[in-house]
């Protein structure tokens, strides 16, 4: 168990790196690091919900879907990191399929042999329709991740705004400082790599 918790953190930790690096690398200013800390609370919860799971099913005898667990626990770390919110609200529901079915779906159709990568000027006939499909996937998953910025814009037009401490919230203020450092559009596609490859590597 100790393993799993370790891997999975230790996934995180190298997915919002390996992304955030690369934001960083093209000029633009992250968050200070002790600002996102103050959600860790968050995180750790979620890693004490998956060990529950676990201990549910050992006393059920029901047999752990690893593969599942681990995706929701992943899903909902970034999640609950990005915008202090389950995407997926338990390991063992259904809830995460339609978006897993999504990463799985970009992940499926960007690794599938495509004519046009061998024979480069059939490029704008797209043969395979795979230009056509990525976009409908990616365009769905933008779709999903702006109605969640969206609310949060909404939460903060409230008479009673919620403050919160995590990454989104760091983005919207130095949006609103800088707009042309970063804008929506920008956070949505940030968002996209992060959940994308976040959640794959389950």
């Amino acid at each position: 168990m100790d393993v799993i918790i370790f891997a999975l953190s230790l996934m995180l930790a190298y997915v919002v790196f390996k992304s955030l690096l690369s934001f960083q690398n093209s000029g633009k200013k992250l968050p200070p690091v002790n600002k996102l800390d103050a959600n860790q609370h968050l995180r750790s919860r979620k890693v004490n919900e998956l060990i529950e799971y676990v201990k549910k099913c050992s006393q059920t005898g029901e047999s752990v879907d690893i593969g599942r667990a681990a995706f929701t626990t992943s899903l909902n770390l970034l999640s609950n990191t990005i915008f202090s919110k389950d995407i997926s609200a338990d390991p063992n529901e259904d809830s995460a399929k339609e978006f897993r079915d999504l990463i799985r779906d970009i992940m499926v159709d960007a690794g599938q042999p495509n004519l046009v990568d061998f024979f480069p000027v059939m490029k704008k006939l797209d043969p395979q329709g795979v230009k056509r499909i990525m976009t409908r996937h990616y365009d769905n998953l933008v779709k999903v991740l702006d109605g969640l910025i969206n609310e949060r814009f909404s939460l903060m037009r409230s008479t009673n705004p919620v403050k919160y401490t995590d990454a989104l919230n760091e983005l919207i203020k130095i949006s609103r400082e800088n707009p042309d450092e970063i804008d929506k559009i920008h956070m949505e596609h940030l968002f996209v790599d992060l959940f994308v490859a976040g959640t794959d590597t389950t």
